[in-house]
């Protein structure tokens, strides 16, 4: 359910969402904090968030991002995780833990990729 690539990054929508819309952009090679990034990766990701942004505003007012950094964690990857905040967990998942998806990350991951112009 790729999204957008570039050299390194893909911007995707997981197979196994937690939620509506939900996506990750996870770097290709393998780094544990953002901080080791390079000018040039730092520069694609700043254009991939800007891009996941204009997407997640066709969908709704207000989104989160979440930057996943796993220090002194050499075997963790780093990732960013982003997703609209378009409904409120219920008893169900705040109970059990197990969330139910109401969008196809597939169907998902087309509007995405549409609304960013990819």
């Amino acid at each position: 359910h790729i999204i957008r690539e570039t050299s390194s990054f893909t911007w995707l929508a997981p197979a196994g969402s937690s939620m509506p819309y939900q996506q990750w952009i996870v770097p290709k090679r393998h780094i544990a904090e953002m901080g080791a990034f390079e000018d040039q990766e730092i520069a694609q990701l700043a254009a991939l968030l800007q891009a996941a942004s204009r997407a997640m505003l066709t969908l709704g007012d207000s989104y989160n991002w979440i930057f996943m950094n796993f220090a002194r964690r050499g075997a963790a990857h780093c990732y960013v995780e982003l997703f609209p905040r378009m409904t409120a967990l219920g008893g169900f998942e705040l109970g059990t833990g197990t969330y139910v998806e109401i969008v196809d990350p597939a169907l998902a991951a087309q509007k995405l990729k549409t609304a960013a112009g990819a």
